[in-house]
């Protein structure tokens, strides 16, 4: 525990300052490196890396996507990279002479596809108008959600939510990361308002909260099925007491497109209004 807490006394101010602080593509290139990592992180701890050629590819892959985001959004190099990945998996599996199985290749299709395309959410939520709380927002949700979960859990856990993937996990540490989550959110909303350049609909700010402490719990579940089916504790060692990158953003991955969809397909509900 107090490695947890150390770490994120640490991380938690120096991520905030990269966010807010420096230009875009500071923040493009560390998501392109975390992209990176957490690719690495599950193709190696699973061990879906079968050959040197398909692995070094999903790295570029990887490294790729955000950068594409900030500077591109060609749809049709966007098709063309996706096919060359999926090309490349099969060339290998067909040169194996049938030693890859389709579930290696599948999987390593899918983790080089999805990771980055959820890290890159960032570089979207950045063009958006007030990027500065939008892209705060996921984090906020996702961090405060996991460790409202862990203390209710610890407090007042007696129900298991998912034995069979997460043991530790409690319906009471489910219910105390929604609440937590949605105070996380109005959290975030309450800083906007004291800037004093934006009104706050706080009311939105709770269907985000409510909605991203769901996906983001769903998020670290299916993590921890992965990590489950292939006997991990963890996907890496880079945050001692957390884990890896994929271990500690593996709930913002699913938080973080949702709320770009929010804010994308439901304009009505703006949460953060210039004043």
């Amino acid at each position: 525990m107090k490695a947890r807490l150390a770490v994120a006394v640490i991380c938690v101010p120096l991520l905030l300052a990269m966010l807010l602080l420096l230009p875009a593509w500071v923040l493009t290139v560390a998501t392109s490196i975390m992209s990176v990592i957490a690719v690495h992180e599950v193709l190696a701890g699973t061990g879906m890396i079968e050959k040197k050629h398909m692995y070094f590819f999903g790295m570029a892959f990887s490294a790729f996507v955000p950068l594409w985001f900030h500077w591109s959004g060609s749809l049709p190099l966007a098709i063309f990279a996706v096919l060359l990945l999926v090309c490349v998996a099969f060339a290998e599996a067909l040169a194996s002479g049938g030693a890859i199985k389709t579930s290696a290749i599948t999987g390593q299709i899918f983790f080089s596809l999805f990771i980055p395309l959820a890290f890159s959410v960032f570089v979207q939520l950045r063009k958006s108008d007030c990027w500065q709380f939008f892209i705060i927002l996921p984090i906020a949700i996702a961090f405060i959600s996991d460790a409202g979960g862990l203390f209710a859990g610890m407090l007042f856990g007696k129900h298991k939510l998912a034995p069979l993937v997460s043991p530790k996990k409690t319906v009471e540490g489910a219910v105390g990361g929604l609440v937590f989550g949605v105070l996380g959110a109005m959290g975030t909303g309450a800083v906007a308002q004291l800037t004093g350049s934006f009104v706050v609909n706080y009311g939105y700010l709770v269907l985000y909260g409510l909605a991203g402490s769901v996906i983001s719990q769903f998020g670290d579940l299916c993590f921890s099925y992965v990590k489950r089916e292939y006997k991990l504790k963890d996907f890496g060692n880079l945050f001692p007491g957390h884990g890896g990158v994929l271990d500690r953003f593996d709930s913002v991955l699913f938080c973080a497109p949702l709320c770009l969809l929010f804010i994308t397909l439901l304009p009505a509900i703006r949460v953060f209004v210039g004043a």
